[in-house]
Parts: C-alpha cells; structure tokens; sequence
C-alpha cells in the first residue's frame, strides 16, 4: 500500500514532467496504477506507474532522453502516431484499429513512469501494468546501452534458422513457416532480432539476442503473439521481462543464501 502522501507527491512529479514535455497538451491528471520497488536496474530503485489520456496524434518528443533511444530504434522516430495506439486497444479494448480523420481528436491512454533517474511516458499499447513497467525498464536499458537500428542486410548469417530451431526445441512437432526479418538492432557486437513466424498456424514474433538460443546470455529470445505491436516496442517489452526475471532470481539467491 502506498501512503496517500507519497502517491500524491509522485502524482505531483508526474503532472510536472508531463507539463514540461507536452506544454498545453499535458493532462490535467493522472490516475495511480501501481508502485514498482523491484530494482531491477540500479537508477530506478523505486518506480511509480500512472495511467493518463492525451489527445492528438503525436505522443512524444524526440527532445526526451528516453524518447530518443526509442527514436533510434523505431520505425517512425519518436513519435507514436494513434495508429500503434488503436491497433494494440483493438485487441484488449474493442477499439477500432488503425489511424484516419477520426483519431486526430481522440484521447489515447498512455503510462507515465515517475521516481527513477529516468522518467518517460509512453502509449498504452494495451499492455497491463506488469508489461509497462517491463515495457519501461526496456526502454532505459536500451538507452543505456545504447541500442541502435541496424541494417537489415547487416543481419548475421543464420539468423533466421536460428529461429527455426529455437522453435523447433520449444514447441516440438509444430511447424515453422514463413520466417521473415521484421527489424535488426545492435550495440557494439551484439545483434538482436525480431522476427516474423508462423509456428504451429498461428503468426507470432520471435524476439532476442542473436543467434536464437536458450543459452544466449545476451538475451534468452521469447515468443509473442501482440505480433500488433511494433518491432522496437516488443524489444524493449522482451528485455525488460528478463532484465526483471533476472534481477528476482539474483534477489531469490541472496536471500536463500
């Protein structure tokens, strides 16, 4: 439970950091989702999620730390049009996927996340409070480590093989078909990968460091099935689940020793 003094300041510190990144179209408030004391990344001890609607179609600033590293990796740079929006509701909410006249006045949910070194707001995409802040903590690692877009001809050889097999070791006896690149990234001489594939008749996205293996310690790769979601959101979303998993694992040791 979060004291009520504490939710207020933190609420406070949202609207202001808001304010001063979307000027007249900040909210005038945000709704308290959850509070976040995980740690999984040493600048953001302690981390508070809130909920809040904006209107219009352009929900970020690429003048944002965050939002640049999300820039770098991203399809459209650092502005999230309504169309990601709507698509990723459609499947949680009833909304109507895709952009068009009617979405330029619409007020969209997004997640403000407040209390660490690097605070940021970002769309909904649908997701609960769990994934936002894995979502969240994606977004700072990346930035931290300097994720960028890389050349999909720059793709290592085997990559999508690799995704083949990972399948094949995960889910035995489906099939794997029509496996497609869907965007590359690195940093130094890393590579991560998020791929395209029909596994078993269902379409889903495969996402990791490459090549695909459950021992790659980079990054373990994990299937999705929000194959609605675009390719830099599921990587941050993908390495925040483990940098989260990690860190519970690591705490889970130490105190069982």
């Amino acid at each position: 439970m979060v004291p009520s003094q504490e939710s207020a300041r933190l609420a406070a510190e949202a609207q202001a950091y808001l304010a001063a990144q979307l000027g007249p179209r900040a909210p005038t408030s945000v709704d308290f989702v959850a509070m976040f004391d995980e740690a999984p990344l040493e600048t953001e001890p302690r981390v508070a999620l809130f909920r809040f609607r904006i209107g219009g179609a352009t929900s970020a600033r690429a003048d944002h730390p965050a939002e640049r590293a999300a820039a770098a990796s991203s399809d459209k740079g650092a502005t999230a049009d309504c169309s990601d929006d709507r698509a990723a509701a459609g499947n949680a909410e009833g909304s109507v996927p895709g952009g068009g006249p009617e979405c330029a006045g619409a007020a969209l949910p997004h997640y403000v996340a407040v209390g660490g070194e690097s605070p940021n707001y970002f769309p909904a995409y649908g997701l609960d409070a769990e994934d936002a802040f894995s979502l969240y903590i994606g977004t700072v690692f990346m930035l931290e480590l300097g994720v960028t877009r890389a050349d999909p001809a720059s793709e290592p050889p085997g990559g999508a093989e690799s995704v083949v097999g990972f399948a094949a070791r995960q889910a035995p006896g489906l099939s794997v078909e029509q496996v497609r690149l869907d965007a590359l990234f690195r940093t130094e001489d890393v590579y991560f990968g998020v791929y395209r594939a029909t596994v078993g008749g269902r379409v889903t996205s495969c996402v990791g460091a490459l090549p695909f293996d459950v021992g790659n310690q980079a990054a373990t790769p994990g299937f999705y099935e929000r194959v609605d979601l675009p390719a830099p959101v599921l990587l941050r979303l993908h390495l925040g689940r483990l940098i989260r998993q990690e860190a519970r694992s690591e705490r889970g040791a130490a105190e069982g020793a």
